[in-house]
Parts: structure tokens; C-alpha cells; sequence
């Protein structure tokens, strides 16, 4: 899935219409992907949703932008690795 950039990437927590759009074309791939390969079920848009959700509040406090936060630690002389 990395290879295939058929991922969710952090950082679209922070924009659900984009991330809604985005899941909506990774959506009918990884169902493919569950049924054929896996003999598991499906998932509808709205159960993804739901998940999302669920799960996105929890993860949301911890993206940032790590550039940014790597440059200001430099200017400011802190060590970073």
C-alpha cells in the first residue's frame, strides 16, 4: 500500500473534505484488496466515516508540521537528535 501511495497520510486528519474525497477513492481498491485476497467482508463509506470519527479525535493533538517545529528548534539551539 506505501509503494502504491494507496495510504491515508496524517496530516488529512486535519482537512476532512479532503480526506473524505481521498478515502472515497482508496475505498472501492482496499475492499477489492479484503474480499479477493482475504475472504473478509467489505466496508461502506459510512462505516469508514464512522471510524474515522472515532479514532481522529485521539490523533489529532499530536500531527504538526515537523518542519516547522525542527526549524524552530534549531533556531532556538535546541539539540534534535
Amino acid at each position: 500500500d506505501k509503494y502504491q501511495k494507496k495510504t491515508v497520510q496524517a496530516g488529512e486528519l486535519l482537512h476532512p473534505e479532503h480526506l473524505k474525497e481521498h478515502l472515497a477513492d482508496l475505498l472501492e481498491w482496499k475492499n477489492l484488496m479484503l474480499q479477493k485476497i482475504y475472504g473478509a467482508k467489505g466496508y461502506t463509506m459510512d462505516e469508514l466515516m464512522a471510524w474515522v470519527n472515532t479514532y481522529c479525535g485521539a490523533i489529532k493533538p499530536y500531527i504538526t508540521d515537523t518542519g516547522r517545529f525542527l526549524r524552530n528548534a534549531q533556531k532556538e539551539g535546541k539539540s534534535i537528535l
